[in-house]
């Protein structure tokens, strides 16, 4: 997977083993694999709250403003992104987040 990531000329969405990562993070949220597609989807559809919790990417929400931010998981080779050919817009993204 990462040879075939290296491959690519730019970043413009996550990568295939970010997004396998990703599940494997939300698999242990939920025991049951048999369940887990049913359940991650009912979780991805449920609307929140107004005062509730905004789960998104920087890159997503850039421009907007909450009085509380976490940023979640921010650990070498996810950023700076290890596919990411400028490392110091990648500084300048996070310290944005």
């Amino acid at each position: 997977m990462l040879l075939l990531e290296g491959s690519r000329r730019r970043l413009d969405r996550s990568a295939q083993t970010d997004d396998l990562d990703a599940l494997v993070a939300l698999a242990g949220l939920h025991p049951d694999p048999g369940g887990f597609e049913s359940w991650l989807a009912q979780s991805l559809s449920d609307p929140g709250t107004p005062d509730g919790v905004v789960l998104s990417t920087v890159h997503r929400v850039k421009g907007q403003e909450w009085p509380f931010v976490v940023l979640h998981d921010v650990s070498e080779g996810l950023l700076p992104h290890r596919l990411a050919s400028d490392v110091e817009e990648e500084r300048r993204v996070f310290h944005v987040g």
